[in-house]
């Protein structure tokens, strides 16, 4: 697979065309990866969360990751995007007024009514071109290709 590195303009681009990320924080001596909507929003990712590891985490001002990706299983080609800084909470009442305007709806019935921002410290992104040989793109392959029985994965959960 062959990996090209990403200007800052493109990431930035690819960052404002999606709505759905990736906190990555530590909490309690444990890596989270946590998916959430949120807007990009001048020089920083913002989002809600409620009080729990994501507030504790901002409050905290901890340094931490925001992943967004799109990457076709099959083919591997497709695009990453990692952003790191200090975690902050959004606590002006104008700018809270602005973020929660901007952001898509949440998976949650109750908004959470508080605010996380990560500036854009360090700002890194990676395209992927393809060439990748997943077990899955692999099996499809051999398939097409007629080439007999393939491997086939456990599933981990039932149908």
């Amino acid at each position: 697979m062959k990996l090209t590195p990403l200007e800052l303009a493109e990431c930035l681009h690819l960052l404002g065309s999606t709505q759905i990320g990736r906190f990555v924080f530590q909490d309690r001596m444990l890596l989270n990866a946590h998916p959430v909507h949120y807007v990009l929003d001048g020089a920083s990712v913002v989002f809600r969360t409620e009080h729990g590891a994501k507030f504790r985490a901002a409050s905290q001002r901890t340094v931490v990751v925001f992943e967004v990706d799109d990457i076709n299983a099959d083919t591997g080609v497709g695009w990453s995007v990692l952003v790191r800084g200090p975690a902050e909470l959004v606590t002006q009442p104008y700018e809270i007024g602005l973020v929660a305007e901007a952001l898509p709806r949440q998976w949650a019935y109750d908004e959470p009514t508080d605010f996380v921002r990560v500036p854009l410290d360090v700002v890194q992104g990676r395209r992927y071109n393809g060439h990748l040989q997943t077990p899955r793109g692999r099996r499809r392959q051999r398939a097409a290709a007629g080439r007999g029985p393939t491997l086939e994965w456990p599933r981990l959960t039932p149908d």
